[in-house]
């Protein structure tokens, strides 16, 4: 009898349709499209002018550990084109390449934000991707 159920049970689940997961919900509409940055006659965003190279700075033990990840610093720009009161907005998940990160923007140059012509200071955000054998 209770050979007999387990075929009966084996026999239905062999011609039962497969379970598929559920489809991905399709997206709602298409996302907003960037808007662009309008450039009145004397004004321009900030800019990087010199990156040192990455590779340099990784962290030995997180290179062996094969650590990677994205780091995104939030900065401030100021007149004069120097980064201050700098601090992590998303960590790459490594407490050691968050620091390196901090070593590559203290020796990147930038150019300042500039309105009408003259420089301001502006919060910028820096990311800093963290993969090894680029």
């Amino acid at each position: 009898m209770l050979q007999t159920a387990l075929v009966a049970l084996l026999v239905a689940a062999q011609s039962s349709p497969p379970i598929r997961p559920a489809p991905f919900p399709a997206p709602r509409g298409t996302p907003p499209a960037p808007v662009p940055f309008d450039s009145p006659a004397g004004d321009e965003r900030p800019r990087l002018t010199f990156l040192p190279d990455p590779s340099i700075y990784y962290p030995p033990a997180a290179l062996a550990e094969g650590r990677e990840g994205t780091t995104l610093l939030r900065c401030t720009l100021t007149q004069e084109g120097t980064l201050t009161d700098c601090g992590v907005q998303r960590s790459s998940g490594s407490a050691d390449l968050d620091t390196a990160a901090f070593q590559i923007a203290a020796r990147a140059r930038y150019t300042p934000m500039r309105v009408a012509g003259e420089a301001v200071k502006a919060s910028v955000v820096l990311p800093v991707r963290w993969v090894i054998g680029d």
